[in-house]
């Protein structure tokens, strides 16, 4: 078991102290597969480190009984003048592991072939993502902590990462934190979500999903009576909010959805403002998307919202500024 008990972290800014993590409590049992939900910047990364202990808490104790993998596929401990192998060997020194098998692992598994014997500098980001894929499952743990990367490279050697993580080592803990609903949803139990600071505990993964997605739309909220004169003729990448399926928009006076780039969508049609909210219509007039709200950050505006068809999916919208 994993406990994390009151733990708080506060890191010292140009502009003071800031609290990224405040009272975290929850445990993690053998075999649990929990997922940890926030926006960038919501504490999720910090919050891994601090479990893989490669920092300690400002306050409050983790209580490990289980073996702690590094974040998955997290090459950030490479050394560039080395070659593929010899940090392969620096590591099982490090983790007391059979280099020989962990060499033979690697070498299968990552399909690097003689590139693993040529420093690490010279890799692509590809090839160091596959290197550190490879390392990460070739040591066994009993809890792999996985920082927004679940699979890396092309669609084959994504599902081999999947299948080695979730198919062969179900049996293991994970602690999966991302700002990806979909990906929780379909590798963990339960999730919980972190926000400002504060870590949410849900009785089942939908309720965190809803109280994400809230929380995404409160966070911009808006209430300029002149929003629908100020928006027209502006342009916007339109996506889902894990940045799938974008597209630029362009905002017409008359209502007119423009689709610039990308695949038009058949039920944004039409774009309006009702009761201050950024709505999309669809060509019966009907609100296929609604709830988004705008506010300007950075000198440009960005919205997030739900679909009306389907209300798990949030979508944002960014403008794009001439150049």
């Amino acid at each position: 078991m994993i406990r994390v008990k009151n733990v708080s972290k506060r890191y010292h800014t140009n502009n003071g102290w800031r609290t990224v993590l405040q009272n975290i409590n929850f445990d993690l049992h053998k075999g649990e597969k929990i997922g940890i939900l926030g926006r960038n910047g919501a504490g999720k990364s910090t919050l891994i480190r601090l479990m893989s202990g490669v920092e300690a808490p400002t306050a409050g104790t983790i209580e490990r009984h289980m073996s702690i993998s590094w974040p998955l596929a997290f090459s950030g401990a490479f050394q560039g003048s080395l070659t593929g192998m010899d940090n392969l060997r620096f590591i099982c020194r490090i983790y007391n592991a059979d280099i020989d098998y962990v060499q033979a692992f690697t070498e299968e598994f990552s399909e690097l072939g003689e590139y693993l014997y040529e420093p690490v500098k010279k890799y692509s980001s590809g090839m160091k993502a596959r290197l550190a894929f490879a390392l990460s499952l070739s040591i066994e743990f009993d809890c792999y902590l996985i920082d927004e990367v679940i699979a890396v490279g092309d669609s084959r050697f994504a599902a081999k990462c999947k299948y080695e993580l979730f198919e062969k080592r179900k049996d293991r803990s994970i602690i999966l934190v991302s700002h990806s609903p979909s990906a929780i949803k379909e590798y963990c139990d339960n999730a919980m979500v972190l926000d400002q600071g504060l870590m949410y505990k849900f009785d089942n993964i939908d309720d965190a999903y809803q109280y994400y997605n809230q929380e995404q739309i409160s966070e911009f909220k808006d209430d300029k009576n002149t929003l629908k004169t100020v928006l027209i003729g502006k342009t916007f990448i339109f996506s889902r909010y894990n940045d799938s399926y974008p597209r630029t928009i362009l905002l017409e006076a008359d209502g007119v959805v423009t689709t610039l780039a990308g695949t038009p969508h058949h039920n944004e049609t039409f774009w309006d403002v009702i009761n201050n909210n950024f709505v999309f219509k669809n060509a019966k007039g009907e609100i296929s998307g609604k709830f988004f709200t705008m506010q300007q950050k950075n000198n440009r505006f960005e919205g997030f919202g739900y679909s009306e068809l389907n209300k798990s999916i949030i979508f944002k919208l960014i403008e794009q500024k001439s150049s």
